[in-house]
Formats: structure tokens, C-alpha cells, sequence
């Protein structure tokens, strides 16, 4: 009976670790996708300061307007 104890432990500790490197990569995902968000952000906010830096924003292009979409009827 002590063989299966031992391999009772033995599954319960690598069980344990398992759920420990889900975790870890878990965490690792969240870390990356929050370091490509900032990276996004610090970049267009490095190039919008010096951009506005050099000349002053103006609209290239006004926005069209909203278009009515009218029913069909068949």
C-alpha cells in the first residue's frame, strides 16, 4: 500500500505544479497583451506631441455627412 501512497503524492505534487505553470503562462499572457497595449499608447503619444509639436492640427479632410438610408420596399 505504500507504493500507491507514494504515487498518490507523487500525482497530487505534479497536479500542484501544473496548476502553478497555468497560472505562471496565464499571468504571462496578461502580461504581454498589457506591454503591447502601452507600447501602442506610448508610441502614438510620442508621435501626436511631436507632431503637434511642429505645426498646428487642422482637419485634412471635414468628415462626410450621415447619409439616411431609406426603407425599401418589395
Amino acid at each position: 500500500m505504500s507504493t500507491l501512497d507514494e504515487i498518490t503524492k507523487e500525482k497530487q505534487r505534479i497536479s500542484e505544479a501544473l496548476a502553478r505553470v497555468d497560472m505562471q503562462r496565464d499571468k504571462l499572457g496578461e502580461l504581454e497583451a498589457t506591454e503591447r497595449v502601452l507600447a501602442r499608447y506610448s508610441k502614438g503619444t510620442q508621435v501626436k506631441k511631436t507632431a503637434s509639436a511642429r505645426r498646428p492640427t487642422t482637419a485634412k479632410n471635414p468628415a462626410a455627412p450621415a447619409r439616411r438610408h431609406e426603407p425599401t420596399t418589395l
